[in-house]
């Protein structure tokens, strides 16, 4: 017995949360504590599709992070995201270098059974909570994709004078670009 989109519908709808359904998947926001997209917006966006007849149940966060893949420090970049997908359970990150996007996408086969809501609303909660809990190392792992991001949406908008990037930094949860490091008052004696 196959899964129908209608009833990952009723299932959102019954968790109250807001979607929109289209043809062929459902697309559903979320707001985040840590995780700022390349737009500076504090949510995640996630595509909800059952592939294989409605045998497969495949959710993708697309758009968490934009680099080229030339980019100086793109290693960096490869080596903190496939970290997190090597010790999550169902979470994997994904770069395709055709457009520089790294997405995160989770899938499982539902076969002749029936994804219950719990089920469902546990593989959403485990996706959120992924992304957001790891941003701050993801972003951290390398200034230049923090400012290659910020160029990006500046191209986009142009920047009011004097707008301060201070508090993206401080959300993502990782240090400002050049800033000094911390330093101690505990000296070493010869």
């Amino acid at each position: 017995m196959a899964m129908q989109l209608s009833q990952l519908k009723d299932y959102l709808f019954s968790m109250g949360l807001r979607f929109t359904m289209r043809d062929n998947d459902i697309q559903t926001s979320f707001e985040t504590k840590k995780f700022i997209n390349p737009d500076l917006e504090q949510n995640i966006t996630i595509v909800i599709s059952l592939d294989e007849n409605g045998e497969y149940l495949r959710m993708v966060a697309q758009n968490l992070y934009r680099f080229p893949a030339d980019m100086t420090e793109a290693r960096a970049v490869f080596n903190a995201i496939m970290s997190v997908s090597w010790n999550d359970n169902f979470v994997s990150y994904n770069y395709d270098d055709l457009v520089g996007e790294v997405q995160a996408k989770m899938g499982f086969p539902l076969e002749d059974g029936m994804l219950t809501k719990l089920q469902f609303q546990r593989a959403i909660n485990d996706m959120v909570q992924t992304i957001d809990d790891n941003a701050p190392f993801i972003m951290g792992s390398t200034v230049e994709l923090m400012n290659y991001q910020l160029t990006m949406l500046n191209s986009k908008d142009s920047q009011e004078p004097g707008q301060d990037f201070d508090s993206f930094y401080q959300k993502a949860g990782v240090a400002k670009p050049n800033s000094p490091p911390h330093r101690s008052n505990l000296r070493l004696e010869e």
